[in-house]
Order: C-alpha cells, then structure tokens, then sequence
C-alpha cells in the first residue's frame, strides 16, 4: 500500500487546521478589544460620548462569532473522532481479511496435497478411504466458513428466517461434539448438565453455529498450557444460564465488552475472523438471548455466559 507523507496525512492537516482557527479567533477577539478600547480612550480626550459611535451591536456580533466558531471547533473535532472511527475499523477490517484469508488458504492447502497425493501414487481403498474422510473434513471446513459469512449478513440485515422449535439443550450439545469431535484434538473438554431436561425455543442450526464460534474462539486465544473447556448448564427460573469457560489467555477489563463488536480482534496478530463473537450475540439477539463475557485478566482464561429464555413447562426432572 502506498504510504502518504506525513504532511498530507489527515491527522496532521486536522492538527494545523484547528491550531489555525484557534489563532485567529484569539487574535480576532484580542485585536478587536484593543482597538475598541483604544477608540474609547480617544474619543474621552476629546470628550465625546463613545455610545454615539459603539453601539451595543458590537457586542452582539462579537458574541454571535464567537458562537458560531465554537461550532466549527466542535465541527472539526467530530470530523476528527470520525476519522479516528473509521481508521479503526480500517484495521479491523484488515484483520478480518488476513484472518478470512488464513481461514480459507489452511483447508485449500490441504486438499491440494491429498490430491497431488491420489494423483501420484496408487493408494489402497484403506488408505483412500482415510484421506478422503480428511478431504471432506476440510470442504466442511470451508463450507461452514462461507456459511458464517453469508449467514451473519442476512441477519444483520434482518433477512434470515430463524427455523425456531423446541429442543432439549443437553440432545443439541451432545450432539454437536459427537459430530464435530475433530475439533477437539488436543482439547480436554467437560460438559456439566444437570440431569434434567431443558427445552429452549431457538434454531438447532444457529444454535450449533454458537457452539463452533465459542470453540474456535477458546482455540484461537488458547495459552501455552492444555486447552481446558468446559460448560456448564444451570436453571435460573425464566432463563437457562450456560456457561462456556476456558482456561486460554484472558481478557482485559477493557477488551471485555468490544469482544462482541464486529471485526474485533484482542490481538492484531490473532487468528481467526473477528466475526464468530459478533455473530453469536446477533444470534442471541433474534432469540431474545443474551452473551456476557468475564475473565479477571491476561493469563486468568475466559467465562462467557449465555443467557436463554427457558421453556418451564416442558422442563422435565
């Protein structure tokens, strides 16, 4: 990318601007003053009345400039916060691209060499039928990739019908993982439901999508250490609390609520999209659900708990 010098750069053109306009209206007002009092002191050696020639006019128009130079202060300062808004989301955008492209190029990269692998070598149907499970493994991959995409602008657009049934949490859970078990190499997980059997009016695709995003989220800020996840389930009256806790690296006071803000990444150099959190609260959102994330700092691990309406009558012990 072409890099702008630094006197065309925005920030400084700003800078000069506003030192600029300070300056005159400072000079306008100290000039102003001096020569009025200057004319008064005239007119009284000659003694002549100064309201015959400085009418009260004066002051008004003084005022009234001044008012409207505190405008273009406070113009220029929201063209300043605006531009400061628009470089981050510049960066965060970046991010996303960087992290999309990471996305796509791991699997792409990995069926290019199965199939260089088929085309070279005679396999046996052992062999192939193991590294076409990896291939399908990988166009899911990309596929669920695609998917979130396409899924997180028909619903931020409030273009996506939401497939709403009654479902037991603990069957969708279960499920999930058992299907998605090859995302889980290397992860101790512990799943922590009470027995009882708690049903939630919500789609089974979106809700699936939440649990893929907390996971690859879990795994992209993971620490040094074994990865640690657990959920736990519990009853809280009108709502059912889930909580997906990590033992990763943490957030920081300040990182706690943009975590869920569109493109937004805790490290620049992260992996990942910066969309799986934004996307799971705009999920939560259409089913009058909720997320909130806890952590007691860097290197303390994450807690994000969701919150969703609980169908009481079909809660069954």
């Amino acid at each position: 990318m072409h890099q702008v010098r630094w006197y065309y750069h925005p920030l400084f053109i700003f800078i000069i601007s506003f030192t600029a306009l300070a300056t005159a209206l400072f000079l306008y007002l100290h000039w102003y003053l001096k020569v009025s009092q200057a004319f008064v002191l005239y007119l009284a050696q000659y003694h002549q009345m100064p309201e015959q020639f400085l009418e009260t006019q004066t002051w008004v128009i003084v005022l009234v400039m001044s008012f409207l130079m505190c405008l273009i202060f406070i113009g220029m300062l929201m063209i300043y916060l605006f531009y400061q808004k628009m470089k981050e989301l510049y960066r965060m955008q970046q991010n996303f691209i960087n992290g999309f492209t990471h996305e796509l190029k791991t699997p792409v990269a990995s069926l290019q060499i199965f199939l260089e692998t088929f085309s070279k070598y005679n396999l046996n149907p052992e062999e192939q039928k193991k590294y076409i499970g990896y291939m399908l493994q990988d166009t899911k991959r990309l596929a669920d990739n695609v998917d979130r995409i396409l899924k997180m602008g028909k619903i931020e657009e409030k273009k996506y019908q939401a497939e709403k049934k009654i479902c037991d949490v603990a069957s969708l859970v279960n499920k999930f993982f058992r299907e998605n078990s090859q995302i889980l190499n290397n992860v101790k997980l512990k799943i922590n439901i009470p027995e009882k059997q708690f049903y939630i009016y919500f789609d089974t695709e979106l809700f699936e999508i939440i649990l893929a995003n907390l996971v690859s989220n879990a795994i992209n800020y993971k620490s040094d250490k074994e990865l640690e996840i657990g959920i736990n389930v519990f009853d809280q009256n009108k709502f059912l609390r889930i909580e997906f806790v990590d033992n990763g690296v943490g957030i920081t006071k300040e990182n706690l609520k943009k975590v869920f803000r569109k493109f937004y990444q805790v490290e620049k150099n992260s992996k990942g999209t910066g969309i799986g959190l934004f996307l799971v609260s705009l999920i939560l959102k259409i089913h009058k659900s909720s997320i909130e994330a806890k952590s007691d700092g860097v290197g303390a691990g994450s807690c994000f708990i969701l919150k969703i309406p609980l169908n009481r009558a079909l809660v069954t012990t």
